[in-house]
């Protein structure tokens, strides 16, 4: 697509350049990265630099590296994009698993699990449409009206299913983290700052 249009392909050429020199990795690395993530949100050439300011600021942020990023995205960004989350939210995400040492295609399996279980839940859905954030919060609260160990265990494995339940926890317990990180990969130019200091 991008070989049929030049300033396409120049947007997204100048963003991986800008990536590379940000991550410190080589630029076949950073221009794979910085596709395969914008292909699983099916996002067009004008959206490579925030695809770009996203994954280095969630970088920045977060314990995941831009190529940890882009390997869990391979599995769980086009569910994520078919579930009304977006690019920060998903990375945000990533980037809460990554806090407890899940990383890579091993985190986006478990978050496209328990995204998709969030959903089956009917968790998520004040608004009409499905938000991860709601289905969190909604889901945290019914969590915390139950009054025992045993109790809390059983909702959670029937949320998440036997094989999320590390990651439902995780996710649960840390709706504020996936708040802040959100908003520190949400507008920013970080890519740009870390680009030009590693110069």
């Amino acid at each position: 697509e991008l070989l049929k249009n030049a300033a396409g392909l120049a947007a997204v050429t100048e963003a991986a350049i800008t990536l590379s020199k940000a991550s410190r990795e080589d630029l076949e690395s950073s221009a794979l990265s910085l596709t395969s993530v914008m292909n699983q949100f099916s996002l067009s050439h004008d959206q490579a630099a925030r695809t770009m300011n996203v994954l280095a600021a969630g970088a920045t942020a977060g314990a995941a590296t831009i190529a940890d990023t882009s390997e869990s995205m391979k599995n769980f960004g086009s569910v994520a994009a078919g579930a009304n989350v977006s690019l920060e939210e998903s990375v945000a995400l990533v980037q809460v698993l990554s806090k407890f040492a899940l990383k890579g295609a091993e985190a986006g399996t478990k978050l496209r699990g328990s995204l998709i279980r969030l959903q089956e839940s009917g968790m998520g859905y004040a608004s009409g449409q499905f938000q991860i954030n709601d289905a969190l919060v909604e889901a945290r609260s019914k969590l915390d009206k139950l009054s025992t160990a045993k109790e809390k265990d059983a909702f959670i494995t029937k949320m998440f299913g036997l094989e999320n339940v590390t990651t439902g926890r995780i996710l649960l317990n840390n709706v504020d983290l996936f708040n802040q990180y959100t908003g520190q990969v949400t507008g920013t130019t970080e890519a740009i700052k870390q680009a030009e200091i590693n110069s």
